[in-house]
């Protein structure tokens, strides 16, 4: 389901994110382990890559980089 919704939103991106990658609401910790943005657990349904923090998607597929980078978001973000 959750891989369907992730190739479902790669697709969308593609057509309609110009050059931006997007943060997809994941942070990962360092032993590769996940949790969305609503406290669900990342199951690793699809590939990753990477090993930095925050996950995000590019025209390449999922990777991850430093939580801080400046990107655009396809979901809410939390502010602390």
């Amino acid at each position: 389901m959750i891989l369907k919704l992730i190739l479902s939103l790669k697709n969308f991106l593609r057509r309609y994110k110009c050059s931006s990658d997007h943060w997809i609401g994941l942070k990962m910790a360092k032993n590769r382990t996940g949790q969305w943005v609503d406290g669900a657990t990342f199951t690793k349904s699809f590939g990753m890559r990477g090993s930095e923090g925050c996950a995000y998607l590019s025209d390449d597929g999922a990777a991850t980089a430093r939580c801080y980078t400046e990107r655009k978001w396809i979901c809410r973000k939390r502010i602390h």
